[in-house]
């Protein structure tokens, strides 16, 4: 199974993005770190995949966050780096001459991974299809930052996926089973 760290908390592949070091300081004092770790925690056995060699501030949040884990029982060795010529690759395979978004990414990691997949949370627009506010992010209050990441154009790319069956994107609320 493949996930998003808040997406759907059962899963057993974590992504973790630059902004979850963020929200605990860079992991610059032990209590972040500590409270870092207890965030973790409610994943179980899970793995952690984190953006590593993509630019260089991901490659620095990356090993700190993996350092401050291995130092925990609970949680060491399960600490995953992504490949940053996979990643230029897949941004490539699309013509998507941006950074590619680690959700779209893992979606296409997944597609070749596993026989089914679900989408959640990918909607490239301020408003929802209820002309709801959205955040940015999931997990922090912002604003889009349209410059970082072409959302529209992977956003046309997995709606044509779904339509071939490929996969499924949800653009409703998660329900819980």
């Amino acid at each position: 199974m493949l996930c998003s760290i808040c997406y759907y908390r059962r899963g057993n592949f974590v992504t973790i993005f630059n902004a979850i070091c963020f929200r605990y300081k860079r992991l610059n004092l032990t209590e972040h770190q500590t409270q870092f770790i207890e965030y973790l925690l409610q994943y179980k056995q899970s793995y952690f995949w984190f953006p590593a060699f993509h630019e260089g501030l991901s490659t620095k949040l990356s090993f700190t966050a993996a350092k401050v884990m291995s130092r925990d029982a609970r949680v060491a060795n399960r600490s995953l780096f992504g490949r940053s010529d996979h990643n230029v690759a897949t941004a490539r395979f699309w013509n998507i001459t941006r950074i590619i978004s680690s959700g779209f990414y893992m979606a296409n990691t997944a597609v070749a991974m596993c026989d089914e997949v679900n989408l959640y949370g990918f909607w490239p627009f301020y408003t929802d299809h209820r002309n709801r506010d959205l955040q940015y992010h999931y997990y922090e209050p912002k604003k889009f930052n349209r410059k970082t990441h072409h959302f529209s154009k992977e956003f046309r790319i997995l709606v044509d996926l779904h339509m071939k069956g490929v996969l499924k994107l949800n653009i409703d609320t998660c329900r819980s089973t």
